[in-house]
């Protein structure tokens, strides 16, 4: 264990020092303004306050779960990044206080070492006090203590009876055994696969954490635990989604806020009332706060974001009172009332079965912090850094349990030290040593029947990263009968006749004869019918450049199902079609489409075309490939697979004969 603490502590302090350093050149390094701001909703329990604003004209780096702080002229609030659109230099912030309806110029400081910090000072605590925790069960996730392995019995249920036959074998392994790793390829059904696996756990009984790396992840996760579970576990309080709920969890009643409320209504109504009056009070103040009804204002307010959301506006509007004897009963009965809530939150925290939330929150939040679980579920952890996964497995008193595929993107580290690398970079599957042998290890359960790609599609990626153990799906498989699909479903175009040239803009690649390809390739699917469409580039400068190219030249432009974006972008998403840019053409070499010079390429290059469901779509020079990569690069041998098996039109083909290939 001891080997495992200091790595994590060594490659942490090396990710936040290169990460602090790399601030100035992502523009991040002083407080960035933002105006036109906006509440989208309310997350009062755990995310907080959902803003929206436009950050000022700059080139920014923001991701996901980023740390930032919320300045405006009388207060400091804490944040975290739930979205940001580059293009469009949106962001959107969960902020842990109110700051009303429309705070329009506000000032961002982006500290993205927190959440590091965060994570360090939590390993630092198993390390002090490794008592208070299950270490033990977080050595044999990682392939340093023996495990046991078995098959559990599973109960017969309705979901359950719908699913084939490895997604059963992988809920009897993680049923019977003390360690599971479940591999799932893309479209093979591992979400709802873990939605029946976490049903089948808390019938037995069991306290289960779920954790995931991003919340898309954490929310596919609480959707499909929600639908396996029923609705009489949401009302029972079982199920609780911490966080800000989205995507396909929205709605199902699982927020923080979600639960408190029935909580309060079963348990203690007059809350509400409590409420209800200091918001009539405060109305002078707040026109926001309009008095209504009683039975009509409770019900909307849950649609705000329940009782502890307004509990916390009324305090800050009452905080804008004149200081005087009025002032200060009415806050010290909100105060009252948001203490009762919070103690509704505590125990509903403390209660629920089923916990669902990022590992980022699960090492920030102090409410969390407590809690300990029978078992922890980590999904897509082939992408999650290490500490994080080790201090989830920590929580686990009876299994740990992996889901992922080792073969998509691995975790994403700044640093190029070799601890940060080394103890960041890596994913559990290899570190545990399980990548090594796959499927024979014993500890491993491999989901082969996949639900998304055209079996064309599936066909390549199987062949050219799964050794071909993936199998279509009865509904799929229906998919290649004539006229059970696109006439060309996995199709290359040749640009040779175009001359393309690699430049340079901004230190990134762009192709300019490859980006009005691509767009005349867009053109043409939408003119065909198409609208769910992705077009992913491995350089940011050739996004840039399609992207500007769409804004002058499309008319009408198309609606949002069109995305154009780098490879990261994609991982866990899919479209009905992907067009994927090389970009890379002669005179210069290409390193980074070279698995020789960019380990990752293999990763990068699955996500790309296992996106894709109906039809993938590659732009490439064949001839000028085979000039800048090594003769059996792997680049070039999915190239001849797709002209083998696939179709090959010319990029200056007539309009008819491209437009048919995109034809259902």
């Amino acid at each position: 264990m001891e080997e495992l603490l200091e790595g994590f502590r060594q490659g942490l302090h090396e990710e936040i020092a290169h990460l602090r350093l790399a601030l100035q050149s992502k523009g991040l390094a002083e407080p960035v303004h933002a105006a036109a701001g906006r509440l989208l909703g309310r997350e009062g329990g755990a995310g907080g306050f959902v803003y929206r604003w436009t950050l000022a004209a700059g080139a920014y780096r923001v991701r996901e779960d980023d740390a930032v702080r919320v300045l405006t002229e009388s207060q400091i609030a804490r944040g975290l990044v739930v979205a940001f659109d580059f293009e469009r230099r949106e962001i959107v912030i969960a902020s842990d206080v109110y700051l009303g309806t429309n705070p329009h110029e506000v000032d961002l400081l982006f500290d993205p070492t927190y959440l590091l910090e965060q994570c360090l000072a939590r390993i630092e605590e198993i390390a002090e006090a490794p008592e208070r925790f299950h270490p033990v069960n977080a050595l044999r996730l990682f392939g340093r203590h023996p495990a046991a392995t078995g098959m559990g019995a599973a109960r017969t249920r309705p979901g359950y009876e719908g699913l084939n036959e490895d997604q059963r074998l992988a809920i009897a392994r993680a049923l019977g055994s003390e360690v599971c790793f479940v591999w799932g390829p893309p479209g093979t059904g591992k979400t709802r696969m873990l939605g029946e696996m976490a049903a089948q756990m808390a019938g037995d009984g069991m306290r289960l954490l779920v954790a995931a790396h991003t919340n898309a992840a954490v929310d596919a996760a609480a959707a499909a635990i929600v639908q396996a579970m029923g609705p009489v576990a949401i009302l029972e309080n079982r199920v609780l989604r911490f966080g800000v709920v989205g995507g396909p969890a929205l709605g199902a009643g699982i927020g923080l806020d979600d639960l408190v409320d029935r909580r309060v209504e079963a348990l203690d109504p007059r809350l509400w009332e409590e409420l209800l009056d200091v918001e009539v009070m405060l109305y002078a103040i707040d026109p926001g706060l309009r008095p209504r009804a009683r039975a009509q204002a409770r019900e909307e307010r849950r649609h705000q974001g329940g009782a502890r959301s307004l509990a916390l506006v009324c305090h800050a509007v009452a905080r804008r009172l004149p200081p005087n004897e009025f002032a200060q009963r009415i806050l010290a009965r909100i105060g009252e009332v948001r203490g009762a809530l919070d103690r509704h939150a505590q125990a509903a925290t403390r209660e629920a079965q089923v916990l669902v939330t990022t590992l980022a929150r699960l090492t920030t939040r102090e409410e969390l912090f407590p809690l300990r679980f029978d078992a922890v579920v980590c999904d897509e952890a082939s992408s999650a850094p290490l500490p994080y996964v080790w201090y989830a497995a920590c929580l686990a008193a009876r299994k740990a349990i992996a889901l992922g595929d080792w073969k998509q993107l691995a975790p994403i580290v700044q640093a190029r030290t070799r601890a940060a690398r080394r103890w960041l970079g890596r994913d559990i599957f290899h570190v545990a040593g399980v990548a090594q042998n796959g499927a024979r290890d014993t500890r491993c359960a491999m989901l082969r029947v996949q639900h998304r790609m055209h079996p064309l599609i599936r066909g390549l990626v199987s062949a050219v990263f799964y050794e071909d153990l993936l199998c279509d799906s009865a509904e799929v498989a229906a998919w290649g009968e004539p006229g059970g699909g696109p006439r060309d479903p996995l199709l290359f175009v040749e640009t040779r006749s175009l001359n393309p040239r690699v430049g340079r803009v901004g230190g990134s690649r762009i192709n300019e004869p490859h980006a009005n390809a691509v767009l005349h390739l867009v053109e043409l699917a939408l003119r065909a019918g198409w609208r769910d469409i992705g077009v992913v580039t491995p350089y940011r400068g050739q996004t840039k450049l399609i992207r500007r190219l769409l804004r002058e030249r499309l008319e009408p432009r198309p609606g949002g199902d069109l995305e154009i974006s780098t490879v990261h972008a994609f991982q866990g998403r899919e479209k009905g079609m992907i067009i994927f840019d090389t970009v890379d053409a002669p005179p210069e070499a290409s390193r980074f489409l070279s698995e020789r010079w960019n380990r990752e390429l293999p990763r990068l290059l699955n996500v790309a075309l296992s996106r894709a469901r109906r039809q993938c779509v590659i732009v490439g020079c064949r001839a000028g490939l085979r000039r800048t990569l090594p003769e059996n690069a792997l680049l070039n041998r999915i190239i001849d697979w797709v002209a083998q098996h696939g179709t090959v039109v010319e990029a200056h083909d007539r309009l008819n004969r491209l437009l048919r290939s995109f034809q259902v």
